[in-house]
């Protein structure tokens, strides 16, 4: 049918006539936070998520995460075929919000120190300055309490996604690969990042894009493309590798 627009966020944008998250900033439940939990999905990303037509309904004396960020609408239907149902972010307010309230949450609450950081990596990026990138990346995790932070390469591979995303970066996580999978591909106006984590050294981590050559599906595009490896995680002592690919 047909798409409806939502007239709180449409009429303070042309109040005060610049985009901001008017509609998400106008009530989101806490219990949302605790629910995320049960997605089984390590970075929290909802878009894709697909369920059949009947798991849409909503029990109020039962809620399950799904069917209530739907009827909620956090999540919007983007395909239904033989009654499978995909779901995804409704709109760029939505998702920047979410993976900003999910990276507070990876962080302990401290949310505008991990917000800061993850806009200063952006900005890094977008400028191609590796010193810069660093030290926003070594930020961002020594402001997570040590408890936290759990010793999986997972952990720190969703505090990433989820920084780069709440400042509205275009980063795809875990690409897919002919050869294997990366943990994320980040793409600039300019410049196109193949990145790959690993709790231990930077250089096995750069090893590991160039034997699996994660970068192939990118070398007929325009842009220049970098690897990015980051490791030292497991000891808290960060460290990346730029590398420019040769086409």
């Amino acid at each position: 049918g047909q798409r409806v627009y939502n007239p709180w966020a449409i009429l303070n944008c042309f109040s005060d006539r610049e985009f901001g998250s008017y509609w998400w900033s106008s009530g989101t439940p806490g219990m949302l936070l605790t629910m995320a939990e049960k997605l089984g999905r390590p970075d929290q990303d909802l878009e894709g998520i697909q369920v059949a037509e009947m798991a849409l309904l909503f029990d109020i004396a039962q809620p399950e995460l799904v069917p209530l960020l739907w009827q909620s609408g956090y999540l919007t239907l983007k395909v239904v075929a033989n009654r499978v149902c995909t779901l995804g972010f409704p709109n760029a307010e939505v998702r920047e919000a979410w993976f900003g309230m999910m990276l507070g949450y990876f962080c302990g609450g401290k949310t505008t120190a991990g917000q800061t950081a993850a806009a200063l990596m952006l900005d890094a990026l977008i400028r191609r300055v590796p010193e810069d990138f660093q030290r926003a990346l070594t930020a961002l995790f020594a402001a997570i309490p040590g408890e936290l932070h759990g010793g999986r390469e997972a952990f720190y591979h969703a505090v990433f996604v989820a920084a780069l995303q709440a400042v509205g970066g275009e980063i795809l996580a875990e690409s897919r690969t002919d050869k294997g999978r990366s943990d994320a591909v980040i793409k600039t106006r300019e410049t196109i990042y193949i990145v790959e984590f690993k709790l231990g050294t930077a250089e096995a981590a750069l090893a590991q894009i160039r034997a699996r050559r994660y970068f192939e599906p990118y070398l007929t595009d325009p842009r220049p493309v970098i690897l990015l490896a980051a490791g030292g995680f497991a000891e808290r002592n960060i460290r990346c590798l730029w590398e420019d690919l040769k086409k």
